[in-house]
């Protein structure tokens, strides 16, 4: 589902849902606007796409064995998940290893909930596409603060299941599961 905050429908469509007077709209769902019918769902996803396809920072929560924890992590968004570069016996991929649950809020209040799975070391022939990207997006840092020779280096991916982001005026509330 896609909900574009501030869009109107001209007409009343079966199926939708309001939520502080606002629309939510699944994939099959069209609005109108200036004129011109669009497929919110795919315009959510364009957005996600420009915004986040690149090393994006976001604070990560997780719960372990010891509680709530938050750190700030990079990500990198791509093929409807975020990545992240860490180490397996990093607090993060230990709580997630554990509950898989997590949360992801940016600086300017984008918020994504979702599952995490680690994906594995760097070096596996199933992660060469990813780690190339990865490499390429997080090349101002990527070889100074990993160590592909440690065993423990890892690739964690977010999936998320809902979400809000928003630019230049516009909102998109997402439920990624639809």
């Amino acid at each position: 589902m896609a909900h574009p905050v501030g869009m109107k429908t001209r007409r009343s469509i079966t199926g939708l849902k309001t939520v502080n007077s606002s629309v939510i709209l699944t994939k099959e769902y069209r609005l109108e606007r200036n004129g011109m019918d669009m497929n919110d769902y795919e315009q959510a996803m364009k957005e996600i796409n420009r915004l986040f396809g690149r090393d994006y920072q976001f604070a990560m929560a997780t719960t372990g064995e010891a509680g709530p924890s938050i750190r700030f992590v990079d990500t990198y968004y791509t093929d409807g998940a975020f990545y992240i570069v860490t180490n397996r016996q990093s607090h993060k991929a230990k709580d997630t290893a554990a509950d898989p649950r997590a949360s992801l809020c940016g600086r300017k209040l984008h918020t994504f909930t979702g599952r995490v799975e680690n994906i594995g070391h760097p070096l596996q022939a199933e992660n060469d596409a990813i780690r190339a990207r990865l490499i390429e997006v997080f090349a101002p840092w990527y070889f100074r603060h990993n160590n592909e020779e440690n065993p423990d280096m890892c690739y964690l991916r977010f999936t998320p299941e809902t979400g809000f982001f928003q630019d230049g005026g516009k909102g998109w509330h997402v439920d990624f599961s639809t």
